[in-house]
C-alpha cells in the first residue's frame, strides 16, 4: 500500500512502536550525555554507591551489566558494534550524584559477547535487550 507521500509504503504498527521505542531510547542517551558533571567542590553530592557488576539473561547469552549511583536510574547506551562500555569510565560516573547510571555491554560487545553470532545482532533484538536491562532498573516502558 502507497502511502500519502508517493510510493512510499505506509508504516505497520509494529514498525511505529518500534520507531517510537528507539526515539524515546535516542532521547534518554541524550540526557544523559547533556546532563552536567557535578561541579569540583559541590557539597551537595552524596559518595555514590560502589559499582555493582551483574548479568542480564537474554536468548541463549547474557548481558553484562554495571549500576553505579543511587538516584534517578539512567542507563547508559556505548555507541558504535566495536565498542562496549569501558571507554565511557570514568568521566560518565562523574553523574552519580544525579543518576543511578545504568551501563551494559550491548549483544555480541565486550563482557556480552561470548555465545553471540553476528546474525544474533537486529535492530529488534537491540531494543528487546535495552527492555530486559531497563526493567530490574525500574524504569517504565514508554
Amino acid at each position: 500500500m502507497a502511502g500519502a507521500g508517493g510510493g512510499d509504503p505506509v508504516p505497520s504498527a509494529s514498525d511505529q512502536t518500534m520507531k517510537r521505542r528507539l526515539i524515546a531510547t535516542a532521547t534518554a542517551a541524550g540526557l544523559v550525555v547533556a546532563s552536567p558533571a557535578r561541579p569540583a567542590g559541590d557539597s551537595r553530592a552524596q559518595p555514590s554507591a560502589a559499582a555493582v557488576e551483574s548479568r542480564v539473561p537474554i536468548d541463549g547469552a547474557s548481558l553484562y551489566s554495571r549500576a553505579v549511583g543511587r538516584r534517578q536510574p539512567a542507563i547508559v547506551l556505548h555507541g558504535g558494534p566495536d565498542f562496549d562500555h569501558r571507554y565511557l569510565l570514568p568521566e560518565l560516573d562523574r553523574l552519580t550524584y544525579v543518576f543511578r547510571l545504568i551501563y551494559y555491554d550491548q549483544r555480541g560487545r565486550g563482557d556480552s559477547a561470548h555465545g553471540v553470532r553476528p546474525e544474533d545482532v537486529t535492530l529488534a533484538s537491540e531494543i528487546d535487550d535495552l527492555d530486559r536491562v531497563r526493567r530490574p532498573a525500574g524504569r517504565r516502558r514508554p
